[in-house]
């Protein structure tokens, strides 16, 4: 038999050897990509991006609580809130034509990094006017997103230069980044309690702080007027691409300066029809059919899935008083018991989707995934229904089962797009066209927001976190059965817009953006129209 010393000793010479495996590791990647680049990437990427991200995130509902506010308006609002998502190709060109002082990305990161610090640690210190308060949001958020972009492009350019160690350098951001999230899910709950959600913000706060510093040293190479006009040369060959991002910005500000002006559910959701239209039918005359055909199914996937998060949370986090038949769950378990829940299922399903997923064709998953989404979330019917109390299962078990399963699923609908898109992207452009299509898939989130708006006011659910608002209840279950449903309509499409090939196939190498396009063929036609009559 082994002693207990002798198994004491084992184990500890397993922990000592995984954490000298972990620190030659680190060593590696230090001395291949520099030690200022891995600070900044654990500032941007784990801190701001993983930490204060989801601690925002976490803060965000319970703020809006504070102030009452509609859940039908809440959707409205986040249409600005998180409107720099949909604008990131144009936060890229920005920052790529318009350097500053010869810098293309530090002095962009430095401005956006202490205006979203100052924005949280202004939400943090006091109860703003509630459009200070939103604006507030849509400086922290472009914050992250902001600094998201220009750390990815660099960390992109890093791996192409030494494609050796490109894996390891990923699964560092990533690896990092996901463990943080789950830091931050973790301590939310507890941060919440004893801090309260203004307490929260100032330590997100606080979790900015190293992005500023990691700004103000952001390596790059100062550049020259010829390098700088050189770059602007190169964009306007892609003069398509920059067309397009125009038309993101149109769509996205016109959204939200509808949000601004009006609360009115109908005018929002026209606006954001009208905008998602606008969007579609560029993408489809300017790109590539096969390019063109995988951004209208993001775009449309998305909007279809009309949103009814905001009332869903007041249903789920509404005290006694606000709410007597609710579930009335605790700050602790709805963000820090849910969320790791959600946390570890999320790393779940990303292992699952790697480790079997290479044989199947894109199309297949996203059929299979996207119709089990649907099926899964019309079990929030029963909840919402209070059906699940009259078969006798406790609120909390259900949540638990939703969550998990949930997120699981939700990463092998997430990650074939995300391969398939990177296996669509041509050469030489991936970083542009992969903001492009992404936005479209952002700009449908917002759709889904202002529709859901639109489905709450004719359903009559528009809880505001007050006394006695059961009423306000009594049609959510509606709206979570159509939000469910709607994205079943799409699968149809889908067998047109997503090809079926698998990861290990390349026949879908596309050599320009735009080849084949509607664009580009009646330019061909005009252009031998005109030779023609020129003979």
């Amino acid at each position: 038999m082994v002693s207990n010393d002798e198994s004491d000793s084992s184990c500890e010479e397993g922990y000592a050897g995984h954490l000298s495996s972990f620190e030659t590791w680190l060593r590696s990647l230090q001395r291949v990509f520099g030690s200022q680049l891995l600070l900044l990437l654990c500032a941007v990427q784990h801190l701001l991006k993983g930490l204060a991200g989801s601690l925002g995130a976490r803060a965000t509902p319970y703020l809006f609580k504070a102030y009452h506010v509609p859940a039908q308006d809440i959707q409205i609002w986040k249409t600005c809130i998180f409107s720099p998502y949909i604008l990131k190709p144009i936060i890229g060109l920005v920052s790529d034509l318009f350097p500053v002082g010869g810098y293309h990305k530090g002095p962009y990161m430095l401005l956006g990094s202490l205006g979203g610090m100052a924005a949280a640690a202004g939400i943090g210190a006091a109860r703003l006017p509630l459009h200070l308060f939103i604006f507030g949001l849509f400086l922290f958020e472009l914050m992250i997103c902001t600094d998201d972009l220009l750390t990815e492009a660099l960390y992109a350019r890093e791996m192409q230069d030494h494609p050796k160690h490109g894996q390891n350098l990923l699964t560092f951001v990533f690896a990092g980044m996901s463990l943080c999230s789950l830091l931050g899910n973790l301590s939310s709950g507890f941060l919440l309690t004893s801090l309260g959600a203004h307490g929260v913000f100032l330590f997100a706060a606080l979790c900015s702080v190293p992005a500023v510093l990691a700004a103000s040293g952001f390596p790059e190479v100062q550049q020259g007027p010829e390098a700088i006009h050189a770059k602007r040369a190169e964009f306007w060959r892609q003069k398509e691409a920059c067309a397009l991002a125009l038309v993101v910005l149109c769509a996205s500000l016109s959204m939200s300066l509808v949000a601004i002006c009006t609360k009115d559910p109908a005018a929002n959701a026209g606006t954001a029809a009208l905008a998602a239209l606008a969007v579609g039918v560029s993408f489809s005359v300017v790109l590539s059919p096969v390019i063109a055909k995988f951004s209208v199914f993001t775009l449309l996937q998305t909007s279809l899935h009309l949103s009814a998060s905001a009332p869903a949370f007041y249903f789920l986090t509404d005290s006694e008083e606000e709410f007597p038949d609710g579930p009335h769950f605790s700050k602790l378990f709805y963000n820090t018991c849910l969320g790791c829940v959600g946390g570890v299922f999320t790393l779940l399903g990303l292992y699952t989707y790697n480790r079997y997923s290479s044989t199947l064709s894109y199309r297949k998953v996203i059929v299979v995934s996207n119709t089990a989404f649907s099926l899964l979330h019309m079990t929030d019917m029963v909840l919402f229904s209070r059906l699940n109390l009259r078969l006798g299962i406790p609120d909390y078990v259900f949540a638990f089962g939703n969550q998990s399963l949930g997120t699981l699923v939700y990463q092998w609908l997430w990650m074939p797009q995300v391969a398939l898109l990177s296996q669509l992207c041509p050469k030489g452009m991936e970083a542009t066209m992969f903001a492009l299509v992404v936005s479209c898939h952002n700009l449908g989130v917002a759709v889904s927001s202002s529709w859901g708006s639109l489905l709450l006011e004719r359903l009559s659910c528009n809880p505001t976190g007050a006394k006695a608002e059961s009423e306000e209840f009594r049609n959510l279950w509606l709206a979570s059965a159509i939000s469910s449903l709607l994205p079943l309509l799409g699968i149809g499409a889908l067998f047109w817009l997503v090809p079926a090939v698998t990861p290990s196939q390349s026949e879908l190498q596309v050599g320009d953006s735009t080849a084949g396009s509607l664009w580009k063929r009646w330019r061909l036609s005009k252009h031998e129209l005109l030779s023609t009559n020129d003979s």
